[in-house]
């Protein structure tokens, strides 16, 4: 929109920009004929194009004194009794990509919706699945003494678990998720930066992934990944900054044949025309393979299950797969994540909000020493699956209906 304002028509119509610069073009899935914008092309000449007016500066080019970091990805393999539901779904997820790349589809079927109702649950089941062995993960570096790491996550199932961990270990850590107010968030940092008996925070990548300083840690851990690589190298630089002296080691915790694979090489895909487009030049995340004798443990974590002491008694229903995902507050506010895409969904959403406000009793407002109000701020919840894994996405619309209402969608 910016460059748009700027030097009107530079790139064409939004059309124009979709079927050069986006391999913008028809594809059939059965008898439906879908408009599908969501790759790219002719990036070289996108990225010369930009050059000529835009200014770029990149970190390393500003901070040549900051310490290094090092990626370090850390793939193992899950138990059977916890890696069973996510292995599934993530098999039957490779078989519907299979038939939709090869247009074997049932006419009937709605591919969109398919898929991601598929990817909401893949995502979520990872996290349960993989969770006893981040406690795991944790604890160990817990037991290396003045260490202090941050650990990311984004579901409310993993950052129970990484909350866990520390208080089974008896360290000192803090959270920040979206039920912290911004108040507190500041307190929350200076204790993490100066008290060296804090030894880890436990964040949520949406939370807390920006804006925060938190260069006290010199390790970072990624218990779970997320759908956007900016996002990803946002949340690393919380300790990767200005005031950093010392080298910033970066974990991520991937769990084989889980929605995790898929993730990665949909997050490198991401960085490779994000810097092509950018900077003129191929980019990865890069991380090498850990040493694998190191975490070889996780191999053989147990399944993870909530801990009583940190679910809501009058909640706690014994179906952690539901009580673990929200709060019992938030969670009658949730909705699939197709509802999005429905023309009633924000309706439907806010119906929902009013209906949570007038249930709320005071017995409820307890928890972990949580408001109500305070807990209407989580966010971290919501998964929003992203467009990689749909077969045309919200672009999934004729290019001919209203192209000057999307005229600036690129900018």
């Amino acid at each position: 929109m910016q460059i748009d304002t700027l030097y009107p028509k530079r790139f064409g119509t939004w059309i124009d920009f979709a079927k050069k610069f986006c391999n913008g073009h028809y594809r059939y899935f059965g008898a439906r004929r879908l408009w599908d914008a969501r790759g790219s092309s002719n990036l070289s000449e996108l990225h010369q194009r930009l050059s000529e007016i835009m200014i770029r500066r990149l970190k390393a080019e500003v901070l040549t004194q900051l310490p290094p970091k090092i990626r370090q990805r850390i793939p193992f393999d899950l138990p059977k009794d916890a890696a069973k539901e996510a292995s599934a779904s993530f098999a039957e997820w490779e078989r519907l990509m299979k038939g939709l790349g090869s247009g074997v589809i049932g006419t009937d079927s709605n591919p969109f919706t398919q898929v991601m109702s598929l990817v909401t649950r893949m995502y979520k089941q990872t996290a349960v699945a993989k969770a006893g062995a981040v406690k795991d993960y944790i604890k160990m570096m817990l037991e290396a003494e003045q260490l202090k790491f941050l650990v990311f996550a984004h579901h409310l199932t993993m950052l129970q678990a990484c909350t866990e961990a520390a208080i089974e270990a008896k360290a000192g850590y803090i959270r920040i998720d979206g039920s912290v107010p911004s108040s507190e968030r500041m307190q929350l940092v200076n204790k993490f930066q100066s008290d060296p008996e804090t030894r880890v925070a436990i964040l949520s990548i949406q939370a807390a992934g920006q804006g925060l300083t938190l260069t006290a840690a010199s390790h970072v851990v990624f218990a779970e990944l997320y759908w956007n690589p900016g996002h990803i190298k946002q949340a690393e630089d919380r300790a990767h900054r200005i005031g950093q002296t010392a080298s910033v080691n970066v974990h991520y915790l991937i769990a084989k044949g889980t929605f995790d694979t898929a993730m990665w090489a949909m997050l490198n895909r991401k960085e490779t025309v994000t810097g092509s487009t950018l900077n003129g030049r191929k980019e990865y995340l890069k991380a090498d393979e850990g040493d694998k004798d190191k975490w070889e443990f996780l191999n053989f974590s147990d399944a993870w299950k909530p801990s009583e002491m940190l679910l809501l008694p009058e909640r706690n229903s014994g179906d952690y797969k539901e009580d673990v995902f929200f709060t019992h507050f938030e969670k009658e506010k949730q909705h699939d994540i197709r509802s999005f895409f429905s023309p009633g969904g924000s309706k439907e959403k806010k119906k929902r909000k009013r209906t949570g406000d007038e249930e709320t009793s005071p017995s409820e407002t307890t928890g972990r020493g949580t408001s109500s109000e305070e807990r209407e701020e989580i966010k971290e919840t919501e998964t929003i699956p992203d467009e990689d894994f749909s077969p045309a996405g919200e672009a999934a619309a004729d290019p001919s209906a209203e192209p000057q209402s999307q005229a600036s969608t690129w900018g």
